[in-house]
C-alpha cells in the first residue's frame, strides 16, 4: 500500500496547483515519474500509472472532484493560513496601520506573506 501511495503522492504533488507554483503539464509529470521509476518509485506501480495515462484515463476534472470531497491537509493549511492573515490584518488595524486591501497587493507581496506564514509554522526549508 505504501508503494502505491508513494506514486499517487508524487503524481499529485506535480499534477495539482500549489501555493508556490502552477500545475505541471501531464506530459511533464509522466516523464518525471518515468525518470524516477525503479529508483524512488516501485516499477510495477509506476507501470500501472503509465498504462492509465496511455489509455487516456487520467482526467483532471475527475481527480479534482474526488479530492475535493474530503478535507485534506493542504485545504486545512489554507484555512489556517487565511485565519493567520486575518489575525495579522486585525492586529495592524488595531495599531492604526492600514494594510493594503488584499486585491491591490502584488504577487511578490502575497508570496512573501505566504513564505513568512510557512516559516512561522516551522515548515520552511531546513526544519
Amino acid at each position: 500500500v505504501a508503494r502505491i501511495i508513494a506514486v499517487a503522492d508524487t503524481f499529485d504533488a506535480m499534477y495539482s496547483t500549489r501555493p508556490y507554483r502552477k500545475i505541471l503539464d501531464l506530459n511533464v509529470v509522466i516523464e518525471e515519474i518515468k525518470r524516477i521509476r525503479g529508483s524512488q518509485l516501485e516499477e510495477d506501480v509506476v507501470d500501472a500509472l503509465l498504462e492509465l495515462a496511455a489509455e487516456g484515463k487520467i482526467d483532471k476534472e475527475k481527480i479534482d472532484a474526488a479530492v475535493t470531497k474530503a478535507p485534506t491537509l493542504s485545504s486545512l493549511s489554507d484555512v489556517i493560513a487565511e485565519e493567520e492573515r486575518e489575525k495579522e490584518r486585525q492586529r495592524k488595524k488595531a495599531e492604526g496601520n492600514k494594510e493594503k486591501p488584499e486585491d491591490t497587493k502584488d504577487e511578490k507581496e502575497k508570496e512573501q506573506e505566504d513564505r513568512e506564514f510557512i516559516n512561522n509554522l516551522g515548515l520552511g526549508k531546513g526544519k
